[in-house]
């Protein structure tokens, strides 16, 4: 950091001037500029580079040269710094590792397993969790670092075999990571795979969005019960809440396909399908049908696959705006039974068809707005498109929330969700007509 002014100039007076060249300049780790004695925790080289008093006779390195980026790696903290020790604290940690690096450009990072993380089996972990890890690793330096990133190594020459292993190369051949999946799954944690929520994410998202943020799906842990006498807190020093995995739920989190958006002047979005109007929220755009009935088709796949593992009144299915009506198509238009639909901060689609055979199954659709949404106005709108599932008579539980924005309370919404529909003993029994069928043929559009 001392000397970056220098050798950016340097780089630039050796003819890689900032139209031509990206400079990436590697910021100090927090220890270096974490301060006690600096009031904004830097120090004076680090500051240098940012320099932006009017006052002063030259801009701050950063800004002077245009073109610049910082780059830190992304690490766990120690044990004794309250770094994961176990199994399922190592994938929350994965799930924010870039957290905290929200002032950079970039991160480095690799898939391997911080020290001193205990598994239950003496083998270490399994191939599943080994992917689980993996995938929570991208998906936080996905969401966190809009430039990119840079794997630690291809592969580790001259290192011993083990060590080997932690490479790009070797990660990506043994499936430890997939930069290419479609889909991404948060296995059950607690034993046995009991449930399965397959939830479908908003527009220009994906499923990686979700895995940077699991608690989506988690539940609040129990606080531990306070000693004689201890001290209760003042309501300004509440500690915020703890989340924790839900006993025998995966969640299946599929990506849509990356599209060219026409209302968007061909701009390149990940979305279930293209939009032909932006109506700015005033109302339902246009979209092509058949872009519909592919994800259809291949969402209606994964329905079947969970079904066959836990039983179809165990299977949920939803998603989040642009995703919640989208799922809640392909729920409308699948042959077989559900635990129930979540749908939040979306509508239903005008293409969605009411079949009263489905109506009959008495699936429920849990619906979750914000009376603020700006996106989708819940008044203008929305709300009648949801009178359509009521009048068929779908039973339709609906909650809207004062001051909710777009997107402010999902996570509480999903959390809400599966503490109302995973209560003990809500495990349905799979029927014999099930395992021997497996899944419900399905109906052609």
């Amino acid at each position: 950091v001392a000397g970056a002014g220098k050798l950016l100039a340097a780089l630039r007076a050796g003819g890689l001037p900032p139209d031509r060249c990206q400079a990436v300049l590697s910021a100090p780790e927090p220890n270096d500029f974490d301060a006690d004695d600096d009031a904004d925790g830097w120090t004076d080289d680090f500051r240098s580079l940012f320099k932006t008093d009017p006052e002063a006779a030259s801009l701050g390195t950063l800004l002077a040269d245009g073109n610049v980026l910082l780059e830190r790696a992304a690490t766990f903290p120690s044990k004794e710094d309250g770094g994961p020790d176990d199994a399922q604290s190592a994938l929350d940690a994965a799930s924010h590792i870039a957290d905290d690096l929200g002032m950079l450009d970039l991160v480095t990072w690799s898939a391997a397993v911080p020290s001193g993380v205990k598994f239950k089996s003496k083998d270490g972990p399994t191939a599943e969790w080994r992917r689980e890890f993996g995938q929570r690793l991208i998906g936080s330096v996905n969401e966190g670092m809009e430039s990119g990133w840079f794997f630690d190594a291809w592969e580790e020459a001259g290192s011993p075999e083990g060590a080997a292993g932690e490479g790009l190369k070797a990660a990506l051949a043994d499936g430890r990571l997939d930069l290419a999946a479609d889909e991404q799954v948060m296995q059950p944690a607690g034993g046995k795979h009991t449930h399965s929520l397959v939830y479908l994410h908003g527009f220009t998202c994906d499923g990686y969005s979700y895995l940077s943020e699991p608690e989506h799906f988690y539940k609040v842990k129990k606080a531990k019960k306070k000693k004689k006498g201890a001290k209760s807190k003042a309501k300004d020093e509440e500690e915020e809440e703890d989340y924790e995995p839900i006993p025998g739920l995966k969640v299946v989190l599929p990506s849509a396909p990356t599209r060219k958006i026409t209302a968007f002047s061909g701009d390149e979005q990940p979305s279930w399908y293209d939009y032909f109007t932006d109506l700015y929220g005033h109302g339902e755009d246009s979209y092509p049908p058949e872009e519909l009935a592919e994800i259809v088709t291949r969402i209606h796949a994964i329905i079947d696959r969970e079904v066959a593992l836990v039983g179809a009144r165990n299977v949920f299915v939803g998603g989040g705006s642009q995703g919640s009506g989208v799922a809640l198509h392909c729920a409308l238009n699948y042959a077989g039974d559900l635990g129930g639909l979540i749908c939040t901060m979306g509508h239903v689609l005008s293409e969605s068809e009411i079949r009263p055979e489905w109506v009959e199954r008495k699936i429920p659709v849990f619906v979750y707005h914000g009376l603020s949404d700006r996106v989708m106005p819940w008044d203008e709108w929305v709300a009648p498109t949801y009178k359509r599932l009521e009048d068929a008579g779908i039973e339709v539980r609906i909650q809207t929330e004062e001051g909710a924005e777009h997107g402010d309370a999902e996570a509480a919404w999903c959390r809400g969700f599966l503490a109302d529909v995973l209560r003990p003993s809500s495990v349905k029994t799979v029927a014999k007509k099930d395992k021997k069928e497996k899944a419900a043929p399905k109906k052609k559009r």
